[in-house]
């Protein structure tokens, strides 16, 4: 009798969609990465690993080291971990992170939304029992005419270009090459500073890598209008985070909306989690939609048979060539 081919999963969430998904491959054999951790001896032979990027830890990665899994598979779409964390050489790459564009992407103008029309403020007065709007007021604006910056023009990019653009608003992209998409002009990061004075919005969509890596800095938000909104739904570590507190204590920018930070959890302690104009979520951009879910466990299950069959996986990522969009 053959082995059974042995994925280990690191999943917060779709463990069950998964097997669900791949009910059919009788010869697979699913692990929960958070059980198998507690029992080396379930860990001894691992021919794949799905997992998430934030749970692709250094424990993980002691694991695979040792046991030289045929493929890795991200199901989220950040993979800076595996440049932190080398795989064996040979090991097949791939992700499914673009199923989660397009709840990022609505994560990401929540957030704007918030700032705008001033929920945050607005909520707590209302809660602390007041009625009072003369300080309300005067922080509330409207996103129609704004010029918008989406910084990192990929998928998650694209989504929210896609969603933005019924609110009569003009946008402009940035990515590692130039070129025209649907009518949107991207530009190449060269002219980030440029633009970051030109635009009343910036939206971070970068993914993290060794170029990428505190692009945003303090002489990139001193440039940003005085007035300027910021939103991170990227990588932490695509931004400056100490520098970004500075300048939004300097107002500049003027209020940001971030869900994603350098150290996560962000500590307790954090400066961020005391200032008025800042809207802070828990890295939790990409959730909330079972149908994200059920895609993720499909694409994991498609880029599996493909492994299977012994060709490459269908959404195959190179290491060497991740790079800003």
């Amino acid at each position: 009798m053959s082995k059974k081919f042995r994925v280990l999963c690191a999943l917060t969430h779709g463990f069950e969609e998964l097997k669900t998904q791949c009910k059919a491959l009788t010869h697979v054999e699913f692990i929960d990465n958070s059980i198998a951790q507690h029992e080396t001896k379930k860990v001894d032979r691992i021919d794949a690993v799905i997992s998430y990027a934030s749970l692709y830890t250094e424990s993980l990665h002691h694991t695979i080291i040792k046991s030289k899994p045929t493929w890795i598979h991200l199901v989220t779409a950040g993979v800076d971990p595996l440049i932190k964390y080398p795989p064996p050489i040979n090991t097949m790459i791939s992700s499914s992170g673009y199923v989660w564009s397009a709840t990022v992407a609505e994560h990401a103008i929540a957030l704007l939304f918030c700032l705008l029309r001033a929920l945050k403020p607005s909520i707590e007065r209302v809660k602390s029992g007041s009625w009072n709007r003369l300080n309300i007021v005067p922080q509330m604006r409207s996103i129609r005419y704004a010029k918008i910056l989406v910084i990192g023009y990929g998928s998650i990019g694209r989504q929210i270009t896609k969603q933005l653009q019924g609110f009569d608003v003009s946008i402009t992209g940035l990515a590692r090459t130039s070129r025209s998409e649907q009518g949107i002009k991207v530009f190449c990061m060269e002219h980030l500073d440029r633009q970051l004075a030109e635009n009343d919005i910036v939206i971070n969509c970068l993914p993290l890598n060794p170029q990428t890596k505190h692009v945003l800095s303090n002489s990139q938000f001193i440039k940003m209008k005085e007035d300027a909104l910021f939103i991170d739904v990227s990588r932490g570590g695509t931004v400056d985070q100490a520098a970004l507190l500075v300048g939004l204590r300097d107002r500049k920018p003027a209020a940001a909306g971030l869900d994603v930070f350098e150290v996560e959890p962000l500590p307790i302690h954090n400066e961020l989690r005391k200032l008025d104009n800042v809207v802070l979520t828990p890295h939790v951009a990409g959730f909330g939609s079972q149908q994200v879910i059920d895609d993720m466990a499909r694409s994991a299950y498609e880029n599996l048979s493909d492994v299977l069959a012994n060709i490459p996986p269908r959404d195959s990522i190179s290491l060497n060539k991740i790079c800003v969009e």
